[in-house]
């Protein structure tokens, strides 16, 4: 999704492998003249969205929610704010955002949009309202970071698993011996009684 024209669009998405063969790639007008209904149709097969409004970004975020797609967006956060209030998991680039006119306004929706999303992750060289209003800073402003991250968490989420799932085994055998000594032992006990 961008404001570059149709062209340049293609041949960017085209060399970063973005854009395939039997993809779509439409205008902005184009898309905001579609009904929903049509637009949903057609919408996995969407890959570039060349000349959009952010109205259109924000349409788009919207209709893949509803399709129950996890949808990040990455902007600057110049015509991305209201793109970005609804995304799941919101990242931005915010050095702009100093010499913007618009510095406190902007500042203020881009607080508002990373308090909306699920997880905002903010460049470490944004503004202090951005990196304090988000869960997560990615301090050397590389997007690989985030990769990284989630392969990491991944990690760590299934060694916790594991490590959960043999002291479950463990202590569920230890209590299961445990009862049955005791009940053992119980028994003997009560036949000793009996017996004597």
């Amino acid at each position: 999704v961008t404001g570059d024209n149709i062209l340049t669009a293609k041949h960017i998405a085209r060399q970063c492998k973005i854009l395939t063969d039997d993809g779509i790639a439409l205008e902005g007008p184009q898309f905001a003249n579609m009904p929903d209904e049509e637009v949903l149709k057609i919408l996995p097969k969407i890959q570039v969205l060349a000349r959009s409004a952010p109205s259109d970004k924000t349409r788009l975020v919207k209709l893949l929610r509803h399709m129950h797609e996890l949808v990040a967006v990455t902007g600057d956060g110049t015509n991305d704010g209201p793109a970005l209030k609804d995304v799941s998991i919101y990242h931005t680039y915010l050095h702009h955002l100093l010499n913007s006119p618009f510095s406190l306004s902007l500042s203020l929706s881009l607080l508002f949009a990373i308090k909306a999303a699920h997880i905002g992750c903010a460049m470490g060289s944004g503004t202090q309202v951005a990196i304090e209003a988000s869960d997560i800073v990615i301090l050397d402003d590389n997007l690989f970071s985030i990769v990284r991250a989630i392969m990491w968490g991944r990690s760590i989420f299934d060694n916790i698993r594991k490590f959960l799932q043999f002291q479950l085994t463990v202590n569920v055998v230890r209590t299961s011996l445990s009862l049955s000594l005791s009940l053992s032992l119980s028994l003997s006990l009560a036949r000793s009684r009996t017996c004597s």
